[in-house]
């Protein structure tokens, strides 16, 4: 398994930008603040990053963590970002496919490879619970929290 603590910068990658790899680097950057880790670059990039905006239940989770991400922009994924952070982490499975097709990229790393030695997908939300928030609500809950939980082994 790859050791975190010896990159300086870490780029964290899925399909839209504003939900699973945007929370990632928000939930780093807390963690590497709130233990005074100083000196690395974190940052997050879509494979798609269509325009489009936050689902409520994300702004929440992070607020509730004293997490402000008002001022994120997404930012479609290019080979430059590819090259220019140490350590790339794919969400899913999915997406870590669609980095090699697209960039020919293939040392990227998925999440919870990374934290748990499993080659196991952190998944979007599920589109039968596009009409529905509470569901909605309830899947961010519980996959925001699964990567805040992992957020310290990543390190």
């Amino acid at each position: 398994m790859k050791k975190m603590h010896k990159s300086k910068s870490i780029l964290f990658v899925c399909k839209g930008n504003i939900y699973r790899s945007m929370s990632a680097k928000y939930l780093f950057k807390k963690y590497l603040s709130d233990n005074n880790i100083n000196d690395w670059i974190v940052a997050s990039a879509g494979t798609v990053a269509k325009k489009q905006n936050m689902d409520l239940s994300v702004i929440e989770f992070l607020k509730k963590r004293e997490i402000n991400p008002s001022s994120h922009k997404q930012r479609k994924l290019n080979n430059s970002f590819l090259k220019k952070y140490d350590i790339v982490i794919a969400m899913s499975k999915d997406v870590e496919d669609e980095i090699v097709s697209k960039f020919g990229y293939d040392d990227s790393i998925l999440f919870l490879e990374l934290s748990t030695g499993k080659k196991e997908s952190i998944c979007d939300i599920s589109q039968e619970y596009k009409q529905d928030r509470k569901k909605i609500g309830d899947e961010v809950e519980k996959t925001l929290s699964l990567i805040e939980k992992h957020i310290p082994i990543l390190y």
